[in-house]
């Protein structure tokens, strides 16, 4: 966690010093963003054996979101946030019981404005979490274990615009993002499985700037 806040840090404190450079005072800000998350890689696929389940994923497409604050200035976003989700399962043996994680992101604004109507944007970020998921027997879906991996880091890549909605303080964003990390389960069930966990999102939502 401590990496984690450090690099948001490095994140706010280059957003203040280029917004200060073009005598621009950075706004706070804060949003709130609904996703639609499509599992990508063995993160999506499934067979019968519920221990390979676990290792190839097992998740299917969920609805989710996201909250975030941080600041703005003309060129960009820093922002602190959390990314809310839970897989769904495509077969039983494994059900995932949560994949919500912390982030720390960057969003760069390609039209450098807070005025203009419509801002394309490109950004990224790292998130940290850890995943939790139950082991269910494929005979009668009877809970055989709660399992949780330990925490990890990942990273996350995003395009999209804003939409300013003018002459309020209200912004629509809408994009795309990519997330990738690894989830490590230390478990006699699991076998010390190494998942690696890839997924994008589709997303909409509002941010209000102060």
């Amino acid at each position: 966690m401590k990496r984690f806040m450090t690099v948001f840090c490095l994140f706010a404190l280059l957003t203040i010093t280029t917004g200060s450079a073009f005598a621009f005072n950075p706004h706070f800000y804060v949003s709130g963003t609904a996703k639609w998350n499509q599992p990508t890689g063995d993160f999506g696929n499934a067979v019968d054996d519920f221990t390979e389940d676990i290792r190839s994923g097992n998740a299917d497409a969920t609805l989710g979101g996201e909250i975030d604050a941080g600041i703005v200035h003309r060129y960009g976003q820093a922002y602190l946030g959390y990314n809310m989700v839970k897989f769904n399962n495509k077969n039983d043996g494994l059900e995932w019981s949560g994949n919500s994680r912390m982030i720390a992101g960057f969003r760069w604004f390609i039209i450098p404005s807070l005025a203009t109507a419509v801002v394309p944007t490109l950004g990224g970020g790292i998130s940290v979490g850890r995943d939790k998921a139950t082991i269910k027997n494929p005979q009668d879906n009877g809970i055989l274990e709660e399992i949780e991996a330990a925490n990890s880091f990942g990273w996350f890549a995003e395009a999209g615009a804003n939409f300013r909605i003018r002459p309020t303080h209200l912004s629509i964003q809408a994009g795309v993002q990519y997330h990738r990390y690894n989830a490590e389960f230390d478990n006699a069930f699991t076998d010390n499985a190494k998942l690696s966990i890839s997924y994008m999102s589709a997303l909409v939502g509002a941010a209000y700037y102060f």
